[in-house]
């Protein structure tokens, strides 16, 4: 398996980071997922998970809810523009437009 294989794979699933493990096989896994990992394991805080994440309210709605909140009871930051999916809801100030 060659690396423009890997690299056109990656490409294809949108992946961010590529790992490669002796005896083992190729691994995708986005920068917010490996941080996800990272704070699950202990290894950093709440805080420095989100503050080093692609999109701290998807960050912030995963761990919330694998900590057993409801989806309605998850803090969202209304200012967050980091990116990715985001429940809350934004004007479209297109219609303004003449």
């Amino acid at each position: 398996m060659g690396s423009k294989y890997l690299l056109k794979i990656m490409i294809e699933r949108e992946g961010s980071d590529l790992f490669l493990t002796t005896g083992a096989p190729p691994s995708m896994k986005a920068f917010d997922a490996a941080l996800y990992d990272i704070y699950k394991s202990g290894k950093i805080s709440y805080e420095e998970a989100l503050k080093n994440a692609g999109s701290k309210n998807n960050l912030r709605l995963r761990i919330q809810l694998s900590e057993g909140k409801d989806a309605d009871e998850v803090e969202l930051d209304e200012d967050d523009d980091s990116g990715g999916l985001s429940l809350v809801s934004q004007e479209d100030d297109s219609s303004k437009m003449f």
